[in-house]
């Protein structure tokens, strides 16, 4: 898959963890959207929800992205925030562009870790998706699939009235069940 270090692309990645099992990475872009503009939980501020300002940029093949698709469609923000596409394939260089559906309409880019060095020339990790790209300031506000989820429910608040019940990570905790001592297992 590939990441950046440094701001240069490495095709090869780190060797894999003891146990084989698949980590992702954790998120390290994590700027926010807030009604007033302010800084939000994670990140710098600066972020306020304009019409047209935000793009954001996904992979249909990817679970994590395609919630971000789905809340942007349930709360009507097409107009407010645009929406791209990488190639449903990755090659050596990531995550991809090409010609049709899956142009790059930013910037005209082969690949979304140029999107990453655009915003952050010395950027260090995984390149991911989602992305969410300010047209304004030409950063990445954030590449956090549950973060960008919530700005857009929250932040949006004025321009889109419907409101969802977005869950929290503490409301998908797991509870215990009655008759437990605080285990959910049978």
């Amino acid at each position: 898959m590939g990441l950046l270090i440094d701001g240069q692309w490495h095709v090869n990645d780190p060797p894999p963890a003891e146990d084989g099992r698949y980590r992702r990475t954790v998120s390290t872009l994590r700027n926010w959207i807030t009604s007033d503009g302010e800084a939000g939980p994670t990140g710098r501020g600066g972020f306020a929800p304009e019409r047209g300002r935000y793009h954001l940029v996904v992979a249909m093949t990817c679970p994590w992205a395609h919630r971000t698709v789905i809340v942007r469609k349930l709360k009507k923000l097409e107009d407010f925030v645009g929406l791209s596409y990488v190639a449903p394939r990755r090659s050596d260089q990531g995550w991809i562009f090409d010609e049709g559906e899956w142009r790059d309409e930013l910037f005209g880019c082969a690949s979304l870790h140029e999107h990453y060095t655009r915003s952050e020339s010395d950027f260090s990790g995984r390149v991911t998706v989602p992305i969410l790209w300010d047209l304004q300031t030409s950063r990445i506000v954030s590449n956090e699939s549950a973060d960008i989820v919530r700005m857009f429910n929250d932040a949006f608040c004025d321009v889109s009235p419907i409101r969802l019940p977005i869950s929290t990570p503490q409301a998908n905790a797991p509870k215990s069940m009655p008759g437990t001592s605080g285990s959910t297992a049978a």
